[in-house]
């Protein structure tokens, strides 16, 4: 089996996402509709799986809903890419603004360390070590950033999270290589 299988295997069903499109809808801070959308890429015949983690749900049973602020925030997708023996996770959230997401994109990685501790606790035949499990923190946003551009749509890491604003696609290969 592949790592992207046994992933599949283990997770819920009712959250992956098979569109090929990253989207947002939501209210802006002025109560205004909104729509973000980017297409994902994969190039090369990658292979990957991706995970749509909507607040809608609730994804976190096991929390309470009023108390500490942020409790059952989490990060927009989890995308899964597998290469050769590296596992990649990206951990992507989805901003209209210039408003952090810092907080959302490490809970995500919190999660997904969790689903590959599970895998191993469960002595699943994953081949995932440090040497390469990779985690890429993406933040895309609809709003310009004035940092300095590192590659087309690809902004400079500011806290561990890379800044994307291609307006139109998501390219997988340009983040394996970052």
């Amino acid at each position: 089996m592949s790592k992207l299988d046994i992933i599949n295997s283990i997770l819920n069903e009712n959250f992956k996402d098979e569109s090929e499109f990253l989207s947002e809808k939501d209210k802006d801070k002025h109560g205004k509709d909104f729509e973000m959308k980017r297409k994902i890429i994969g190039g090369n015949q990658l292979s990957y799986c991706v995970y749509k983690y909507d607040v809608a749900k609730d994804i976190l049973p096991f929390f309470k809903t009023t108390g500490v602020t942020g409790l059952k925030k989490i990060c927009d997708y989890l995308l899964f890419i597998e290469e050769g023996e590296h596992l990649f996770v990206f951990l992507i959230e989805m901003k209209k603004g210039t408003e952090s997401a810092k907080r959302q994109l490490d809970a995500g990685q919190c999660f997904s360390e969790y689903i590959i501790s599970t895998i191993n606790r469960l002595n699943l035949d994953i081949g995932i070590s440090n040497q390469n499990l990779h985690f890429r923190k993406i933040r895309i946003s609809e709003s310009k950033s004035k940092k300095v551009t590192l590659k087309k749509g690809i902004i400079e890491k500011e806290n561990g999270v890379i800044e994307h604003q291609h307006p139109n696609c998501f390219f997988i290969q340009e983040y394996l290589t970052y």
